[in-house]
């Protein structure tokens, strides 16, 4: 029995096979996270300096927790929507770090995460990735 390949192709040849596919490689597996932002100028009566970031994501991104660093020292930062058990600041470790934590709904594709980042100053944001956080104990939960 002979073969013909596309060039470049590669072939597999089954004989006696009933049914089944033949197949290279199978993903069965959800693909890897991978956030995408956009970036533009916002008004603000708080502050002399802000920017809106608007994320979206490639899966189901549940709880949600993304940090979105900066050149500068920022402010605050300030996710819209409606959100459940929402957290949002500046991290403790850096004053160029500012966080967003929020339990549901998820970021999903076809879902836009609007934030804004607020400082005394010019800045530029540089990356906005997943982070592992602990949220803040909301204070509508009780002691």
């Amino acid at each position: 029995m002979s073969q013909n390949c596309a060039p470049g192709a590669s072939c597999a040849m089954s004989n006696g096979q009933q049914g089944g596919i033949t197949a290279g490689t199978i993903n069965v597996g959800a693909p890897p996270l991978k956030l995408e932002w956009t970036v533009k100028p916002l008004a603000s009566d708080r502050f002399q300096h802000a920017q809106q970031v608007t994320v979206t994501a490639n899966v189901a991104f549940q709880p949600v927790s993304l940090v979105i660093e900066c050149d500068q020292e920022i402010e605050d930062v300030e996710p819209s929507g409606i959100m459940f058990r929402p957290d949002a600041g500046i991290t403790q470790q850096s004053n160029k770090i500012g966080y967003v934590y929020y339990e549901s709904p998820p970021l999903a594709p076809g879902v836009k995460l609007t934030i804004g980042v607020f400082s005394k100053s010019p800045f530029s944001i540089l990356d906005v990735r997943p982070a592992a956080i602990t949220p803040r104990k909301n204070v509508a939960d009780g002691p």
